[in-house]
């Protein structure tokens, strides 16, 4: 029958057919998105609506990729054991570390307790910082200790600000109203962000929004029937067209990151790999004195299992912006905007011990860590990180240049 029909109603057909099967797909796609988080779904929706976000699944977590204004911002939701049910990490204009964990937990971060000036805050959490001095002018500006209690709202919240980021984890997802809750802690960030671009230096933190993705999922189908019924419309009417192979429809990726870890890293489109050319010169010398390549993607064992299945990536965005990325057994751990980044190199754990540190070591750490300097020409610009189980902790080497790489 449709064989006596022309091309083009053959060609209508088709789309018509391919478009009610793209929604079909569309709605199994939303229905197993929410899985295991129908409760919450509204609310998850309602949260990447405002941050004008991606909404996904990674690794059986529900996370929203977005903006808070010009903030890159993702918020996780998990129903894992031993994991924060809620987790919202920001990127801010901040140059120093902070932790805020109650005092019935157990944490060692920080060398320094320092008080915030707020009576309840300070009565019910525990204040740590290794820049105790930054922190002092921090929350001696106005709304600060007032905006940290609200962050800090139960027992069971951990709040961690470090070098260009802010991160919030709660142990439970806070429900009823789940899209309430993190909005106002999502303001009260917003606020304090404004107040860590008044700190002296921040200028020197840059903090890049993240792109969006294109919402292609749900027209995907419909665009494929379209290309379709073209090619059948044109196979009909020109018989002596050419076929189409394969490679005139897919172009080779060349983002230099793997497919298993651009499924873990939330908005890498418009990210690549950073090459060599991508590193200050004088680094790349340095790097290679030691024996290593000046290399974007740096396989890892920051998790101590004795294999190297962790990955980091220094990655480069179309306008020139950079972002340091860690992968711990396929979870994305660690993703932050860099105003800059001269190399970036492993450092394996056995090396560790032997590194001289500018104030306290950093109290522990599961495996290798990974050396970011900002600066090649400023010995003290080099930032070590480590994973120490669900956390980053930090520590700033007396002289990059001293520490052993290979």
């Amino acid at each position: 029958m449709l064989a006596s029909l022309p091309p083009v109603a053959i060609a209508l057909i088709i789309v018509l057919l391919v478009a009610i099967v793209g929604a079909l797909i569309a709605l199994l796609l939303n229905l197993h998105k929410f899985h295991g988080f129908r409760e919450i779904a509204s609310a998850a929706q309602k949260v990447a609506k405002v941050l004008d976000g991606n909404l996904f699944r990674d690794a059986g977590d529900l996370v929203i990729s977005g903006n808070l204004g010009l903030l890159p911002t993702v918020v996780r939701f998990s129903n894992k054991e031993n994991v924060p049910g809620i987790n919202l990490r920001v990127g801010v204009p901040a140059n120093f570390t902070m932790w805020i964990a109650s005092r019935s937990a157990e944490t060692n971060e920080g060398r320094a307790v320092v008080r915030t000036g707020d009576t309840t805050l300070d009565s019910r959490f525990v204040t740590r910082s290794d820049d105790p001095g930054e922190v002092r002018v921090f929350t001696a500006m106005q709304d600060v200790p007032a905006g940290l209690r609200q962050l800090a709202c139960s027992s069971n919240t951990f709040v961690a600000i470090s070098e260009a980021s802010l991160e919030l984890s709660e142990l439970e997802i806070p429900k009823p109203g789940t899209a309430r809750h993190i909005l106002d802690h999502l303001e009260t960030i917003a606020k304090l962000a404004a107040v860590l671009k008044q700190m002296p230096n921040a200028d020197r933190i840059r903090v890049q929004p993240l792109q969006k993705d294109p919402k292609i999922l749900g027209r995907a189908a419909i665009a494929i029937g379209a290309i379709v019924a073209v090619l059948l419309v044109l196979a009909a009417t020109q018989r002596s067209n050419k076929r189409k192979t394969v490679s005139e429809f897919t172009g080779a990726t060349s983002s230099g990151v793997l497919p298993r870890d651009a499924s873990a890293i939330a908005g890498v489109e418009g990210w690549r790999t950073a090459t060599e050319d991508d590193f200050n010169p004088n680094a790349v010398s340095w790097i290679k004195a030691s024996g290593l390549p000046a290399a974007g993607r740096i396989p890892a064992d920051f998790a101590g299992r004795g294999t190297a299945s962790d990955v980091a990536y220094v990655l480069v965005g179309q306008n020139g912006s950079r972002r340091l990325v860690l992968l711990e057994n396929g979870e994305e751990r660690y993703d932050t905007p860099y105003p800059a980044i001269a190399i970036a190199a492993l450092v394996p754990k056995e090396n560790i011990s032997g590194i001289e540190w500018t104030g306290m070591p950093p109290a522990h750490n599961d495996g290798d860590g990974l050396l970011v300097v900002r600066a090649a020409d400023d010995p003290k610009s080099g930032l070590i990180l480590f994973t120490s189980g669900r956390r980053i902790v930090t520590g700033v080497p007396a002289n990059y240049q001293a520490v052993r790489v290979n």
